[in-house]
């Protein structure tokens, strides 16, 4: 056997120590449950680009948050869905009419989608009644905002293709929390913000 070792081409010696190099850290990082992938950690965090040791939520990470709140609160209404949202919750400012408390949770889930965001974003998931946090309000103020849209300015458009258009959160923010002003990556287009503002033509806020 020890004859037989020497006699094993140094190519050969050389390869199976750069696959070892390669593979050893991989075998550890999945032992360990992290990613192979430089900068990122099990369960869908990334670490920032600064060196500090903070850790930054992925979309995956979001989603996660937000589906284990939204099952915390279901189970907490259990039996209750049917109700009137006002009935089972503190503090319903908006979607005062014909809302149920089932539909409720399915609205704040749909908007959390549509920005990006998990509940926290404009809770205080101790309290959800709490109208600490300012993104709550603004929150409020954008489903009034879009209740004015749907309900006055669509149907004041003509020539619109359908008896009843409407728009939602997505059709702005795209799952992003901030929306896009611009279309910079289609080539030719350029400062399209900026040509508006050129021209004094509004533009998104």
């Amino acid at each position: 056997m020890a004859d037989a070792a020497q006699r094993v081409h140094p190519m050969t010696i050389m390869w199976h120590r750069r696959i070892v190099s390669i593979v050893s850290p991989i075998a550890f990082l999945a032992a360990t449950g992290c990613s192979a992938t430089p900068g990122v950690r099990a369960r869908g965090t990334v670490v920032g680009p600064s060196h500090t040791g903070q850790v930054t939520p992925t979309r995956d990470n979001v989603a996660l948050e937000r589906d284990r709140l939204t099952q915390i609160v279901r189970a907490a209404i259990a039996g209750r869905e049917s109700e009137p949202a006002t009935a089972v919750f503190e503090n319903i400012k908006v979607l005062t009419t014909n809302v149920s408390a089932g539909n409720l949770i399915q609205a704040m889930n749909f908007y959390g989608v549509a920005l990006g965001v998990s509940c926290a974003h404009c809770h205080d998931v101790s309290h959800f009644a709490a109208d600490e946090k300012p993104q709550k309000a603004i929150a409020r103020d954008m489903m009034r905002m879009n209740g004015v849209i749907n309900g006055e300015l669509l149907k004041g458009i003509t020539g619109l293709k359908g008896p009843n258009p409407s728009v939602n959160c997505v059709t702005c923010h795209r799952g992003q929390l901030v929306p896009a002003r611009a279309l910079a990556s289609i080539s030719g287009l350029g400062n399209q913000h900026g040509a508006l503002e050129s021209l004094g033509a509004p533009t998104a806020a």
